[in-house]
């Protein structure tokens, strides 16, 4: 059906069908928020937006970043309270102070910052916040068996619950926290873009258990996310938000996705880009560079004892995409490259003023960070709270850190020139920010990681090492990173980007290695680059095996 930039369908038309008939009656509604507003000092983050969620329904909350999705569910979920508007849960009027206060109301909230005790069990994460002051919930042994449940339907039925947090890898932790929210009594599930750090494996499971969850008619899943993959399949009706204003809820089969899109971006059109461009073979494309010099080489690495060695190659000017499961080594494979760990055996090495130099080799048994840095290569991390933001820090400091030097002269800061770069940088990367002296925290998390991309972007590196640098972005911003990564290979700059979200890699990335077992099982180009063929790769379902030689 044809839909304009502000389309709204009525809830009493009831959630359309994800794989069967919809539960709930019709006009069912469990939640209902109207007139919400919210503003941080001068920012206003929400402008009288509305949303309702049927009973049985799994809802997408969908729009660009700093368009109020985040705003509007720390305000469901008691982390944060609103200006002006009504929130009605059960048909009675609710108003949290706090998130203790929702969760007695039924309402669990899992956030995309994953929200763990690091030195505490999987267990007491799990339960944590649950128990009373002198005396638990349950019986340990009682717990421990609701948790093992929850994380097997999950895909973490191997993970021993004794386990230290810091133990599990970030797409384990975030589905730790998902199950914490999973075990107790809910009614409404709230979910910003908690999905982000899980891979096509671990985001497949945890959608099948959502709607197992609510084929009961009762509860309800409202989530919000990026990947746009993930609404048209598995959501009944999606609310877009633009500007803090609700513009449209549609029902998912009724729309196509670049409609959606469309509604997101508004006149500006940012987000139906990345639809123009095309997921494969668009027009960002990296050429392949096979006559090019290399910059980088990786020789016989093994990565874990045992694990079969592979080489690779990265050219001036290259763009090698890496695809993987959760779990099968990709990390390990950046961070050797990048001289945060060293391999079990092999070398890696850069190439500088026409001769190669070592970022470490297995004889090497200290971490070789600062080695790499030195030689050109930086690292932009996937956990951006852990690893990449300095809390506290303004977003021009956030920017400039590793650029003081380059920006000071005799010890002396050169503020004029650090004003000019770092508002290029700000107006390059689509920073939304009431200024660069406003503290990182403020902004949203798709922005953060704009910032943490561009800090690296100014050392103007020869390599440039990506973990799942877009997690968190809307489509629009990741058209603009896309384009600035496709500049700076034009550049000569070479680019090792891991995604979990494989139609990205297709877009950039001439060649795709398969990381699969702690090895490079294959690189993918030309005709053999196809989102089937990297699935089929990840999943070890295809006959072409051998490591790369």
């Amino acid at each position: 059906m044809p839909v304009s930039r502000e389309t709204f369908v009525s809830a009493d038309a009831g959630p359309a069908a994800v794989g069967g008939p919809p539960a709930g009656a019709a006009g069912d509604a469990l939640l209902r928020v109207e007139s919400l507003s919210k503003s941080y000092g001068e920012t206003q983050a929400l402008d009288a937006a509305r949303l309702e969620v049927a009973r049985g329904e799994i809802h997408a909350l969908v729009g660009e970043n700093g368009s109020g999705k985040s705003s509007l569910v720390k305000v469901l979920s008691g982390v944060t309270g609103q200006d002006e508007g009504i929130a009605t849960l059960d048909g009675t009027a609710v108003r949290f102070r706090s998130p203790a206060d929702a969760q007695r109301a039924g309402i669990m909230a899992v956030f995309q910052e994953t929200l763990v005790a690091s030195e505490l069990s999987v267990l007491d994460n799990v339960f944590m916040g649950q128990d009373r002051l002198f005396r638990r919930g349950r019986s340990r042994a009682a717990e421990a068996e609701a948790s093992s449940d929850v994380l097997s339907q999950l895909g973490l039925g191997d993970v021993d619950v004794r386990r230290p947090m810091w133990s599990l890898t970030l797409a384990q932790q975030q589905l730790v926290t998902i199950a914490r929210a999973l075990v107790q009594s809910w009614k409404l599930l709230l979910l910003d873009e908690a999905t982000s750090a899980l891979d096509v494996d671990g985001r497949d499971r945890l959608l099948e258990v959502l709607r197992e969850a609510v084929g009961d008619g009762q509860r309800s899943v409202l989530f919000v996310t990026h990947r746009m993959d993930e609404v048209m399949q598995s959501s009944h009706r999606i609310t877009v938000l633009r500007g803090g204003r609700t513009v449209g809820v549609v029902r998912r089969g009724e729309v196509a996705l670049d409609q959606v899109l469309s509604m997101m971006a508004g006149e500006s059109g940012t987000a139906a880009a990345v639809v123009a461009g095309g997921a494969s073979g668009g027009p960002l494309r990296v050429a392949r560079r096979s006559d090019a010099a290399a910059v980088l080489r990786l020789s016989d690495v093994v990565l874990q004892p045992g694990r079969v060695p592979f080489d690779l190659l990265l050219p001036e000017g290259g763009v090698l995409g890496v695809a993987a499961l959760e779990g099968h080594g990709q990390v390990d494979l950046l961070r050797c490259v990048a001289g945060i760990s060293s391999p079990q055996s092999g070398a890696v090495t850069v190439v500088r003023d026409g001769r190669e130099v070592d970022i470490h080799h297995s004889r090497v048994s200290r971490h070789n960070a600062k080695q790499a840095f030195r030689n050109g290569i930086v690292y932009v991390p996937s956990d951006r709270k852990s690893e990449g933001i300095f809390p506290g820090l303004s977003v021009l400091d956030n920017l400039i850190v590793p650029s003081l030097p380059r920006l000071s002269r005799a010890g002396v800061l050169r503020r004029r020139k650090i004003a000019d770069e770092v508002g290029d940088a700000v107006r390059d990367l689509g920073v939304k920010t009431a200024s660069t002296r406003s503290k990182i925290e403020t902004l949203s998390g798709g922005n953060q990681q704009k910032v943490v991309m561009g800090r690296w972007l100014l050392t103007t590196p020869r390599v440039l090492v990506l973990n799942d640098p877009m997690r968190g972005v809307d489509p629009g911003a990741r058209r603009d990173l896309l384009e600035l990564l496709h500049e700076a290979s034009s550049r000569g700059m070479a680019i090792l980007l891991f995604s979990t979200e494989l139609e990205e890699l297709l877009t950039l990335c001439p060649e795709i290695a398969i990381v699969r077992d702690h090895s490079v099982t294959q690189v993918l180009s030309g005709e053999e680059l196809t989102l089937d063929g990297l699935i089929a790769g990840m999943f070890g379902q295809t006959t072409k095996t051998e490591a790369v030689r």
